[in-house]
């Protein structure tokens, strides 16, 4: 993640904690507070998402998304249409205790 290939390869990387979220609000809010740098409680849903995707649009980024836990297959595919703005070769890699999770997988398509 530190790595200077990396840092040189995208243009935003970020991190993002997510373990046991209750909801797919909740699951923006983290990624959003790991994107931009700013506490998601205070948002409505949908400004949570606005702002989300205008700030990865048009840039090539690294997100990770650590201890996930849910398999909320509907929750994936939302978030990757958050996401869809992103330049080619952006990349989402999860890492999850949990080895059924292993069978989600997104691709984004830009």
């Amino acid at each position: 993640f530190n790595d200077k290939q990396v840092e040189q390869h995208f243009e935003l990387k970020s991190w993002a904690c997510i373990d046991q979220i209750p909801n797919f609000r909740e699951l923006v809010g983290k990624v959003f507070h790991s994107v931009c740098r700013k506490p998601w409680q205070d948002y409505r849903t949908e400004d949570l998402q606005l702002q989300l995707r205008e700030a990865v649009d048009g840039k090539r980024f690294l997100l990770v998304l650590d201890d996930v836990w849910h398999d909320n297959r509907d929750w994936w595919l939302d978030l990757e249409r958050l996401l869809r703005g992103g330049k080619q070769g952006s990349k989402i890699l999860a890492t999850t205790r949990i080895i059924c999770h292993g069978a989600i997988t997104l691709s984004l398509k830009s």
